[in-house]
Parts: structure tokens; sequence; C-alpha cells
């Protein structure tokens, strides 16, 4: 058998026999290689639930779950309305124009345009259908609003007129002139939340901030105000604890003057004639910069 040598091929770098360390690390894997990307087809169910204005109103009558809603139609419009006994406002209205778009309003006030009821469908009936969406709408509770502290251009008042019946008077609503319920909002607040938040977002953290207010105001009601501070812009409250603490202050000076004399007067001693002159005129000499303690000590010594 005939036997081939290998030859060494110039500037060929060696791959066998090699020296081997004594801690062999694993190389990383290789990366896979480089391939086209190709159009992944999307599972989009493009299912129209309604062809058209005319298809809604059609299947709306046929509906026996909004009983309790009233259907108006119009040319380029249906308004579904359900209303309360009390108010003049209907308590849910949705409206569903010809391009089968749809406002939802609670009491007169438009839904936000990025509340949950609008976002999941796109706001098109095309992605939900009429009962499925008055039900969404029905299982969530109106925001009752805010209690604010101090009324401020961060809520808005939301005035709901009710209805007046002119022959029955025993309402205590009766003897106001143009009866209605009031809720204060954030201008940012949701009208709808789920039934276990019971306030929406903006709510919540108004509520929590007018709070966190409250408390820093009453603490710092709670501190006397600086003596120099000026009178119109500063509360009464914090005025009254500051005379309350100078007046303080001037008693227990008043006090310890008093009872400086009484030591003064308990531990003088008499000196004669001759001596109480020299000791006048040398207190007369020395009674330039002297401090107030100081003078008052002098001219207890003159006496």
């Amino acid at each position: 058998m005939k036997m081939t040598k290998k030859k060494v091929k110039f500037g060929a770098l060696p791959t066998e026999n090699m020296p081997k360390k004594s801690h062999e690390t694993r190389k990383p894997p290789s990366r896979p290689a480089r391939e086209i990307v190709k159009d992944v087809p999307t599972s989009i169910d493009n299912r129209k639930y309604y062809t058209g204005l005319k298809d809604v109103c059609k299947r709306i009558k046929a509906l026996k779950t909004i009983s309790e809603w009233v259907v108006e139609e119009r040319i380029d419009r249906v308004i579904l309305r359900k209303m309360k006994d009390c108010f003049q406002l209907p308590e849910f209205e949705l409206i569903i124009d010809d391009s089968l778009g749809y406002t939802i309003a609670i009491y007169g006030w438009f839904l936000p345009d990025d509340h949950e009821l609008y976002t999941t469908s796109l706001r098109s009936m095309n992605n939900v259908t009429v009962s499925d969406l008055i039900r969404d709408i029905e299982c969530q509770l109106i925001c009752p609003g805010v209690n604010p502290k101090e009324l401020t251009g961060q809520v808005i008042p939301h005035v709901i007129p009710k209805i007046v019946d002119p022959l029955y008077s025993g309402d205590e609503d009766s003897l106001d002139m143009f009866p209605k319920k009031q809720f204060w909002r954030p201008s940012d607040c949701s009208l709808l939340c789920s039934p276990t938040a019971q306030l929406s977002t903006a709510c919540v953290e108004y509520s929590h901030a007018s709070d966190l207010k409250a408390r820093a105001k009453q603490r710092r009601l709670s501190e006397p105000a600086h003596i120099k501070a000026p009178v119109a812009s500063t509360a009464p409250e914090r005025l009254k604890l500051t005379l309350q603490m100078q007046r303080l202050k001037c008693s227990e000076l008043e006090h310890q003057l008093e009872e400086m004399k009484q030591e003064i007067t308990k531990s003088s001693v008499l000196v004669d004639h001759e001596l109480s002159n020299d000791l006048t005129s040398i207190i007369g000499d020395c009674s330039s910069g002297m401090t107030p303690f100081m003078n008052l000590f002098w001219q207890q010594q003159k006496k």
C-alpha cells in the first residue's frame, strides 16, 4: 500500500496536536446564520358585527336585554338612554353614529377618550355588540367624585338637575327653587370605575394629595408666626399663638426683673454719706456704654 506524506502549506495555521490549557474553557455557541425575515400572517379577526347603522337599528329592536333603555332613531345616529325617575338627565347614554363609532355619556358628561370602554373595542361597533357594550356599562359603578376641603381650579362641579313634581310638596327639595344633585370631580375623572375600586384613579390621587395638603396646613397653623411677619397675609390662628408666646415671654422677664430687684434690696449695705457720694460720682462716670442689665444694677446701687 502506497502512503502519501502531507506537506505543510506556507502561511497555514496548525490545527492538530496543539498544546492544551490546564483549564480548558468552553467556547460560546456559534451564532445562527442570518435568514431573511418573512412576514408572519397575523390571526386578526376581520369579522364585523354590523354592516351599517340600519343593521344596528334593526338588531336593537330584537334585543330583550335593553328593556329599561329608551331607543331614539335618527337619520345619522341612534341614541340609547337609561333614565332615573328623579333626574332630568339620563343616567347612561349611548350614541352610535352612521360610521358605527359610539360615544358614552354619564349624566350629561362624556367619558374620557382613554377609557377602557373605548380602548378595548377601538370605539367602534364593528368590534363589539350593543348588548355586550350595554352590559359592560351597567356592570361598572358611577364614581361619586371627591369632597374638596377648599374649592380650587382642580375640581369641577358636576350638577344634575332633578325633576320637580308640582303636585307633591312634601319632599325636602321642595324648598329649593332648582333642586339638583352635585358632584365634585377632577378634570380627568373617568366617571365609570370597577365595583372593586369604588373611586376612579384620578379621584383617589386628588383625595390623597388634598389630605396631605390639609395636614400640612393644619401643622403650619399650629405653629406661631414670626414676630415680624406681615399681619395682612398671616393666618389669625398663627397671630394669636405669636401674641400668646410674646405675653408669656414678657411675663417671665417681668418676674425675673422683680426677683432681681428684691435680691438687690435684700443684699444691699448702708454706707455713710461721703462714701455714697464717691460711689455715685464713680457710677456716673461709668454709665456710658452699659448694657441694660448693668444700668439697672448701677441704678439700684445708687439708691
